[in-house]
């Protein structure tokens, strides 16, 4: 059969460049589509296939993305009840991402508040914490690295800190609040010295 379809190839160069482009094709879609591939459809270690909840079949490359996008603001509530319709939980297919809706109270309270040591964690901010900030945002941090920095700062805002720190801060405002009225062309040199000032005090002391 392979020389059969050679000696047509041979035969008729435009079917041989229409069976080239064709090859090409099938292999860059297959790569684009093993490289998008969510991770809830990929195999695990060793091969085995990750248990999903059930949910909505979504088309190669895209999953479930063209089917949520069509659902305009006014049928959310639709689109939420054809969810609930797979159970307590839904899986979906957002292009390489992949979620999982909880649709009962009960899963709710399982997951996210008795397991939340395990659950509730920051999506990674590649943009807001890293490219920005240069990983200086604690606040919007990974956990393993703003466990620490918590840490420091629940010793700096105790409750007996706040109260020292209230007292430092109405000083300073009305010291900010007199040098407006006196050399209010420096009103940004007035902002640089009010917060310098407080964090020394905070992080050195009085």
């Amino acid at each position: 059969m392979l020389s059969t379809i050679a000696a047509l190839a041979e035969a008729h160069p435009i079917l041989k460049a229409a069976g080239t482009i064709l090859a090409f094709l099938t292999v860059t879609f297959i790569n684009i589509q093993e490289t998008l591939k969510p991770i809830g459809k990929r195999r695990g270690p060793g091969g085995k296939r990750y248990k999903l909840p059930p949910g909505p079949k979504g088309i190669p490359i895209f999953g479930n993305l063209l089917s949520l996008k069509n659902r305009t603001r006014n049928e959310d509530h639709v689109a939420v009840n054809e969810m609930a319709q797979y159970g307590e939980m839904t899986t979906l297919h957002l292009g390489s991402k992949t979620r999982v809706l909880l649709n009962r109270k009960r899963v709710v309270s399982e997951i996210i508040a008795k397991r939340g040591s395990l659950t509730n964690e920051r999506s990674p901010m590649p943009i807001a914490s890293g490219i920005v900030s240069r990983h200086g945002r604690s606040l919007i941090l990974p956990p393993d690295g703003w466990t620490e920095k918590r840490r420091a700062m629940h010793s700096l805002l105790s409750g007996t800190a706040l109260k020292q720190y209230g007292a430092w801060q109405e000083q300073e405002s009305a010291q900010m609040m007199a040098e407006y009225l006196y050399q209010p062309k420096r009103w940004f040199s007035h902002h640089y010295r009010y917060a310098n000032y407080k964090s020394l005090l905070q992080l050195g002391g009085n």
